[in-house]
């Protein structure tokens, strides 16, 4: 719900969904309403969730922007808003 909120969908992957173990999950954030579209409003709430410690610097990569979200267990997710990148976010 937060990510619909922030003009995104997401989808899960990495080891932990396909195999079942892995060191992190990675979740996809896809852009679905420019209009409303906010990498960092998206975070900041998502960083509000109790389980949440803090999110991590956003990372700029060709074609997303990626970010680790630590969790107060230890436990980490990696986070890509595909389709953002250089040469600039939003």
């Amino acid at each position: 719900m937060i990510a619909q909120h922030h003009g995104f969908t997401v989808a899960f992957y990495g080891g932990v969904l396909t195999r079942g173990t892995g060191k992190d999950l990675d979740l996809f954030f896809i852009e679905q309403d420019q209009d409303i579209c906010s990498i960092e409003k998206c975070l900041q709430e998502i960083a509000a969730i109790p389980e949440v410690l803090r999110y991590g610097a956003l990372v700029d990569h060709s074609n997303e922007i990626t970010c680790a979200i630590f969790m107060k267990n230890g436990e980490h997710i990696d986070a890509h808003f595909r389709g953002f990148g250089k040469p600039s976010h939003r």
